[in-house]
């Protein structure tokens, strides 16, 4: 909640330094400012895909 695009550069600076080099998490940011009603959530679902290169 509360998230502002401001603190995209702020997640990615921590992120870059708890992971290893090359190989950042996905970060999907998802800002969402209201709902219709407050009992609504969102749900999001995904699929990774890893190649065996790494």
């Amino acid at each position: 909640m509360n998230y502002q695009s401001e603190d995209a550069e702020i997640i990615g600076k921590v992120l870059q330094k708890y992971s290893t080099v090359g190989q950042l998490p996905a970060m999907p940011l998802i800002g969402v400012r209201a709902m219709v009603e407050e009992k609504f959530f969102i749900e999001v679902d995904a699929e990774a895909v890893v190649n065996g290169d790494g």
